[in-house]
């Protein structure tokens, strides 16, 4: 009994290990249209400089570009992101960004996502007005504006708390009295938050 025990376990761990293996190959084989624009971006991020792995690299940014240029919310999201990152490592290097296309496309897509009604209760929505405050306050793809920063953390804050994040809504609401201290629309929106 004991050995049909031990074999028993040996089986499943051996057909466990093979569904793994085969999982990951068909994963890893999976066409780029194939994947939601997350799971796009995931594997953009994890590729990265890879060499041996830029033609993958080029096939997930290719599909994502397409998705975003096609207004698709999620894409739009992930492809700023990117953009504003990529933007954020230039400006450190002593690049003026506030103009560069790249930033200022970042900068666009991520508006289009935020000001979108249909998408609001997503994460992404405010997500994108607490990019765009960043964006504003550090000047990427924009002059630099600590009032329309602090306005676009706001609209982060509020749309956060009507979804139910608070937390976030606080840190929001940070954001946007860091960027202007006695902001009038933060100012008020602490006082209802900190009840």
């Amino acid at each position: 009994m004991r050995n049909l025990r031990a074999s028993a376990v040996k089986w499943t761990w051996a057909i466990g290990m093979s569904l793994s293996v085969c999982t990951s190959a068909v994963l890893a084989q999976a066409q780029p249209s194939e994947l939601g624009s997350d799971e796009l971006m995931k594997r953009i991020v994890e590729l990265g400089g890879n060499v041996e792995k830029r033609s993958m690299f080029e096939s997930y940014m290719q599909e994502l570009m397409t998705r975003a240029k096609a207004r698709q919310p999620s894409a739009m999201f992930n492809f700023g992101w990117y953009r504003y990152q990529l933007c954020g490592s230039m400006k450190q290097q002593g690049t003026d960004v506030s103009n560069a296309p790249m930033c200022v496309q970042a900068l666009d897509d991520l508006k289009a996502v935020a000001e979108n009604p249909k998408i609001s209760i997503l994460f992404i929505a405010p997500a994108s007005m607490s990019m765009l405050g960043e964006m504003c306050r550090d000047g990427i793809g924009t002059k630099p504006s600590r009032y329309l920063a602090a306005d676009w953390f706001v609209k982060s804050a509020k749309q956060r708390n009507a979804n139910g994040d608070r937390e976030g809504a606080i840190r929001a609401m940070e954001d946007a009295l860091n960027a202007v201290p006695e902001h009038p629309a933060a100012m008020e929106l602490r006082a209802t938050l900190l009840q």
